[in-house]
């Protein structure tokens, strides 16, 4: 999930906080499972509307003013990600399931390699 803190409804009180994420660049991954059981009433809704599991990337779609974007989320050869951009800041009016968008590049970071070892 890649959410702005803004989607809490709370106000931001530390003038030093920045709220939005931004230059996010998911790529080479790969997805299975999770999003079949969501626990939070915004993504029950979205399980319910949308009738099956949650797509592997949701972003709630806060794009900071002058911004477009892909400024704020880029996606490459995620092989069959799903997507869904919730338009949170147009009170979830138009969720859209297109990640063409998001289809760019941004310079790359170290990666990072998790593994989950079951009891």
């Amino acid at each position: 999930m890649i959410v702005s803190y803004h989607i809490t409804g709370l106000p931001v009180e530390d003038p030093q906080y920045d709220p939005y994420p931004e230059q996010i660049f998911l790529h080479d991954n790969s997805f299975s499972g999770g999003g079949g059981q969501p626990d939070s009433e915004p993504l029950q809704m979205l399980h319910a509307t949308i009738g099956g599991p949650i797509p592997d990337v949701v972003w709630d779609g806060t794009i900071i003013a002058g911004r477009q974007a892909d400024d704020i989320l880029c996606l490459q050869d995620n092989n069959d990600m799903e997507f869904v951009n919730l338009d949170a800041t147009n009170g979830f009016a138009a969720p859209s399931f297109d990640p063409g968008t998001h289809l760019c590049t941004m310079p790359n970071l170290p990666a990072i390699r998790l593994s989950a070892e079951t009891p």
